[in-house]
């Protein structure tokens, strides 16, 4: 096996299979890794080729690695684009992971990984996360696109859903499900609540390795209590209790801009 670039490589260049805008897919924690939820996985990061994750937040070109997630519209997304993505994103224009080669072929044996630490994975085509699917031991995977992207995601992805109506949506067309719960909500009878997060330092992803769509050998769905900054979970709460009330919410909803 090689160097893996350090500690991460670029794994995939080319157009957003969103809106064709160019998008790079780079993979990181070969050696390291500091995210005690997720344990000793490899991280991929879905990521505008030229615009740095923070501006293109700002400025709508986010839609070619998010698309219409609920959670990019909302703010209410839980990655913290300043840590990670800011991070990974100056690394990759610095030059400082190279890109794979042939001698990378069994970079993933032996490793398990997470798919889509930033960026949703129905950005990149299927192709590529099934060769490191095959040749990794273990993924983890969720996209708020399955109503509008490659079929053959449902396979190592889970559909993230916020809503029991969604999560019977996407049960129907075939999906298992992650569902977002409030505090105070208990998953149904057909979901696992995250083991990674109710005891977390003990059991990580990792360890666990339910949310790989429908290859995982347990059928059940997964769901999880709300999670994020104070202030993420608060507006979550708020717009999610005046959408079920059926009450405007649009204010807080922030505008869309012209995408970059």
């Amino acid at each position: 096996m090689s160097d893996a670039g350090k500690n991460g490589l670029v794994i995939w260049e080319g157009p957003s299979l969103i809106d064709k805008k160019p998008i790079v897919l780079v993979a990181t924690g070969f050696k390291r890794t500091k995210n005690s939820k997720i344990g000793k996985m490899i991280s991929t990061w879905i990521m505008r080729s030229y615009v740095e994750p923070m501006h293109a937040n700002r400025n709508g070109g986010d839609y070619s690695v998010c698309g219409d997630c609920k959670h990019r519209k909302w703010r209410t997304c839980y990655v913290n684009l300043a840590h990670g993505p800011y991070n990974v994103w100056c690394a990759y224009k610095r030059k400082a992971y190279r890109k794979i080669d042939h001698k990378d072929h069994g970079i993933f044996w032996d490793r398990d990984v997470r798919i889509g630490s930033y960026g949703d994975p129905a950005a990149v085509p299927f192709e590529i996360w099934n060769w490191i699917v095959e040749t990794s031991d273990a993924i983890t995977s969720y996209t708020h696109q399955w109503k509008n992207c490659d079929e053959r995601l449902k396979k190592i992805s889970m559909a993230s859903v916020d809503t029991i109506a969604e999560r019977r949506e996407a049960n129907s067309l075939g999906w298992r499900t992650f569902r977002m719960l409030m505090e105070d909500e208990a998953p149904l009878k057909d979901e696992i609540l995250c083991p990674a997060s109710v005891n977390r330092g003990v059991v990580t992803c990792k360890d666990c390795g339910l949310c790989c769509g429908t290859s995982s050998k347990n059928n059940s769905n997964v769901a999880i209590h709300v999670h994020g900054t104070s202030w993420k979970k608060y507006r979550f709460r708020n717009i999610m209790k005046l959408r079920k009330n059926k009450k405007r919410f649009s204010h807080l909803i922030r505008r869309s801009p012209v995408k970059v």
